[in-house]
């Protein structure tokens, strides 16, 4: 299983690798804000990427499920959370000459694969991109 921090390391060096600046990042397991903000220049044209993350088990050592994989049930309340604040990205005030990239990340597992597959077409309309992290650290779509 991987922690959300694991996942945030994980998409931070697959960012820089692709050009991408990290403007702010989760560091602690308890934050205010997007997990990631990362900005690329490309032709004069400014792109923002802002990912929400979330792990396969808390990360708060104090939680009764740290350690232990989220349930089906936990899954779906995450990605109900990490979409409200993809729907705050998207309904922020944009800037000019300016690109926007929304994503939302999860540990790559049964439970999250099929509460996104549910939304999946409502999430291309939104154009909010999904990202799957797998255990061996590998990024899949």
């Amino acid at each position: 299983m991987l922690y959300e921090l694991d996942i945030i390391d994980v998409l931070c060096e697959d960012l820089k690798q692709k050009g991408y600046n990290i403007v702010k990042r989760k560091k602690a397991f308890r934050h205010e804000g997007a997990d990631i903000i990362a900005k690329k220049n490309e032709n004069g044209l400014n792109i923002f990427f802002y990912i929400e993350v979330v792990g396969g088990t808390s990360s708060d050592p104090t939680s009764k499920k740290f350690g232990e994989p989220f349930d089906s049930s936990q899954c779906k309340v995450h990605v109900s959370e990490l979409l409200y604040a993809c729907f705050e990205h998207v309904s922020m005030p944009k800037q000019e000459n300016a690109s926007y990239r929304i994503a939302m990340a999860f540990e790559d597992n049964k439970h999250y694969r099929k509460h996104i597959e549910q939304i999946k077409s409502a999430l291309e309309e939104m154009k909010i991109e999904i990202l799957f992290i797998n255990t061996e650290k590998e990024i899949t779509l």
